[in-house]
């Protein structure tokens, strides 16, 4: 009888411990919960105070950007003008230095001209053509221009126009054999191809 009462006072003894540890633990754990949610509450309310995308500062950002934006536009605008105006300019004056070249062979051929009217000499007048010729053809150097001799090259339809083919035998076949009217390369870009007669 007595073990009996004393098992049961050590198992009421038992019950009481473990409630009151269950006890403590539900509350340890809803005051947890109490400040997990007083932390979001706070969270919350900090987010909500953050300063809104459109504020005054950004207004302000966003007149400076389009400020910028329409000056640089005016400056791109009235450099694109310019620019077309120069570029007109310059096609219109872009045959300036030749013709400035060749005004010396012009002063040379109203000269020889002048000088036939009263003259015989036949000699003179060929020596003085002659003269301007040359003189024609050094400015032409100058300029880049030159005239490549073709006769005896082999045709190239890249480099030259074919206005004849004659027969001329196997060992002609494909050569240029006379030049009707020469070309003209200027910075090895062709200004005017050749017109020849090719050997068949």
């Amino acid at each position: 009888m007595t073990d009996n009462t004393s098992f049961n006072n050590i198992q009421d003894q038992n019950t009481e411990k473990h409630g009151s540890s269950s006890d403590a633990d539900s509350s340890a754990a809803h005051h947890d919960l109490q400040e997990m949610t007083a932390n979001e509450s706070v969270a919350e309310d900090s987010i909500a105070k953050e300063p809104t995308a459109t504020g005054p500062g950004l207004e302000e950002q966003l007149e400076e950007w389009k400020d910028k934006y329409l000056r640089l536009f005016a400056e791109f605008d009235n450099f694109k003008k310019r620019w077309m105006k120069e570029r007109a300019e310059f096609a219109k004056m872009a045959g300036r230095d030749v013709i400035l070249a060749f005004l010396p062979v012009l002063d040379d051929f109203e000269r020889a001209l002048k000088n036939m009217e009263g003259t015989q000499d036949v000699e003179s007048v060929k020596e003085g053509v002659q003269l301007i010729f040359k003189k024609f053809h050094d400015t032409l150097e100058k300029l880049g221009v030159t005239t490549p001799d073709c006769s005896g090259q082999l045709f190239d339809p890249e480099k030259h126009e074919a206005v004849a083919r004659v027969p001329a035998g196997p060992d002609k076949s494909g050569i240029i054999l006379d030049t009707v009217e020469r070309g003209f390369m200027m910075h090895d870009r062709v200004l005017r191809f050749p017109k020849v007669v090719v050997g068949e």
